[in-house]
């Protein structure tokens, strides 16, 4: 069975709400850059809620989760922004900001929602027992940077929807996302760390 096949199963599709309503959570209670308190407090307690992780606060607006095993291996981080920017929405939706004059305009809420659901994911999938520890590091955004030392990927998810108007650009007052795309998301990344973290034969 294929990873992707492996991934299409009960565990991330029952996650589908759930990461939707993660996101529009986030993109209610915008926080600006350096501001982000609730936002990194609403993360940690639901990576809490998961089990298995070891969590972390280096700042009081960042949250750094572990999933340590046992064994040696491959390893693996995953990050998200979660800044918004000073933008007034101009969206008419049932959960646009409430916070006046930010927004979620970059899509951060949904990278943040995504990547709640893979962690959620993961911890089901493959557990502590079959993990080794590994210390963790923070960098910037610097994707160029992070490719000099290992491989990484822009992927472009279809966020944009042209029959649903959804066609505002980043730091748009309009800028909004197609929902569906949260599951194309949260299913990459848990393939990504699967195929990564898998074990393999000496000889591969």
């Amino acid at each position: 069975m294929t990873t992707i096949a492996y991934i299409s199963s009960p565990t991330v599709d029952s996650l589908r709400e759930t990461v939707i309503g993660w996101r529009r959570h986030l993109h209610q209670h915008p926080e600006l850059s350096f501001h982000e308190e609730a936002t990194a407090q609403f993360i940690a307690d639901t990576l809490a809620e998961f089990g298995s992780l070891e969590i972390t606060r280096p700042t009081r607006t960042s949250v750094v989760a572990r999933l340590v095993g046992a064994r040696p291996g491959p390893v693996l981080a995953i990050r998200a922004d979660i800044d918004a920017l000073p933008i007034v929405e101009k969206n008419t939706h049932d959960f646009v900001s409430r916070t006046p004059g930010v927004m979620h305009a970059c899509g951060h809420d949904g990278h943040t929602a995504m990547l709640l659901g893979a962690a959620s994911a993961i911890v089901r999938a493959l557990g502590a027992d079959v993990l080794g520890e590994a210390v963790p590091v923070m960098g910037g955004e610097d994707f160029s940077g992070y490719q000099q030392a290992a491989p990484g990927a822009f992927i472009f998810i279809g966020a944009r929807n042209e029959e649903r108007g959804i066609v505002h650009p980043h730091h748009h007052e309009q800028f909004d996302l197609d929902e569906r795309a949260l599951d194309y998301g949260t299913r990459i990344f848990v393939a990504a760390a699967l195929e990564h973290l898998a074990p393999r034969s000496p000889s591969a």
